[in-house]
């Protein structure tokens, strides 16, 4: 496992105070870019390099130097040190040269933002895709793990936030530690279970609901009794189900009907009608379809005027459970006019309509689905191709992950496959 302190470390001082760590960039707004707010400042990790360098901002040094040197080494901390120190007219920078000093913390810095990036980005399951279902519940109790390990990285009790909603999970899933030990691959995702109950158990207040029974299970597996229960308590069947149906998966029932005319009222003429691609910045992950015309909408007219009607395919549980933030909106722009309506949850598809402008043409409308959380108000929609792209790129790195997870080779490297992935693959099973 490589060490970030193997690899030469720019820093630059500011005349405003602010100092960096790392080279220039990476483009906080890259698709693969992860931003993590640590002691002292930020730092970003672009996911999809091989070896890359968290490049820290910083703009208290005294704060950030609990964990400046496990991630970047003693020499590199020292010379940023000086630079704090210094009283500074100009930028001032400085190179570090590789050394073979120990940052025991630097891959765990980068598996973590790389499990908070699949948390933030994983798509969608999609049989057409081969991209299965994420256990996200399972890559967060490690992304906690990992918390843990990174404790003094942060100001905010990450491992507790990450590993608090988890507890009867991690209770139900105790009981396969055993056959998992006997998994060649499944030793590994034993082990971090391990460690992230215990870490549970030592971070999650005493009042919280699971807790003691999680502490229970725990008991037993020390003890090495038999605690046995069904994988199904672990998983939520009625989200799983539905998502490895390939027909209810990608709402596709939703673009037949607008394909064949859609569902215009009597004496309503259809003028136009088209398909768009959700936005990955403008809703949560893994809330809606991720194929190409996931959105479809159609304008029709009569004697009141225009009005559009917009459907979204989504995975029918995704309906009720993955848009907790407000519900779910479309933004419908052209010919320089702007219109908004909310989409009412169906089976497996979200739809709502609204009268549009009829003075305004209808050349290169576009339909931008939304949460008020992620958010379209005020923010000129992208083009299609710009949404494809960053889609494309999501996929592009879940489809190599998920590929490397398949081939089942058991690797210490930082971008190894998470236990989710390894689980949703097949890779090991949990019972």
């Amino acid at each position: 496992m490589s060490h970030v302190t193997q690899l030469a470390i720019s820093l630059r001082a500011d005349s405003d105070g602010v100092l960096r760590v790392g080279p220039v960039g990476p483009d906080p707004s890259g698709p693969t870019v992860m931003r993590l707010g640590v002691a002292g400042g930020f730092v970003l990790i672009d996911v999809a390099e091989r070896d890359p360098v968290p490049v820290a901002y910083l703009h208290d040094v005294d704060a950030a130097s609990w964990w400046i040197v496990p991630v970047y080494g003693p020499t590199a901390a020292t010379r940023l040190q000086e630079l704090a120190d210094a009283t500074l007219d100009a930028p001032r920078e400085s190179l570090v040269e590789p050394t073979d000093e120990p940052a025991p913390a630097g891959d765990g810095l980068r598996r973590f933002a790389l499990a908070c990036w699949l948390l933030r980005w994983y798509p969608t399951g999609s049989p057409r895709l081969d991209i299965p279902v994420l256990s996200d519940w399972l890559l967060a109790v490690e992304a906690g793990d990992l918390a843990d390990e990174l404790a003094e990285t942060f100001d905010a009790p990450l491992a507790q936030l990450l590993l608090e909603p988890h507890l009867a999970r991690l209770s139900a899933v105790s009981s396969f530690h055993h056959s998992l030990m006997m998994q060649p691959v499944g030793v590994g995702v034993a082990q971090m279970l391990r460690r992230a109950t215990a870490t549970a158990l030592a971070e999650v207040p005493a009042d919280v609901e699971g807790r003691d029974d999680l502490a229970e299970r725990f008991d037993e597996l020390l003890d090495e009794d038999e605690a046995v229960g069904g994988f199904t308590a672990a998983l939520d069947d009625d989200l799983v189900a539905p998502l490895l149906d390939p027909d209810r998966s990608v709402g596709a029932g939703v673009r037949e009907s607008l394909t064949a005319g859609g569902s215009t009222s009597p004496g309503d003429f259809p003028i136009a009608r088209g398909a768009d691609t959700v936005d990955p910045l403008t809703v949560p992950a893994r809330a809606l379809s991720i194929d190409d015309g996931a959105v479809t909408w159609q304008v029709s007219e009569d004697d009141r005027g225009m009005r559009i009607e917009v459907r979204v395919a989504a995975p029918a549980p995704a309906v009720s459970k993955l848009l907790p933030h407000g519900g779910l909106f479309a933004r419908i722009d052209h010919g320089g006019s702007t219109s908004a309506l909310a989409l009412e949850p169906q089976a497996d598809h979200y739809a709502g309509e609204t009268w549009l402008n009829d003075e305004a043409s209808l050349d290169g409308l576009v339909v931008t689905v939304y949460t008020p959380v992620d958010g379209a108000d005020g923010r000129a929609p992208r083009p299609e191709v710009l949404r494809r792209r960053h889609r494309d790129t999501i996929v592009s790195l879940v489809q190599a992950r998920l590929t490397s997870a398949r081939s089942g080779a058991v690797d210490d490297a930082w971008d190894a496959p998470f236990a989710a992935e390894l689980v949703d693959t097949g890779t090991v099973v949990l019972g």
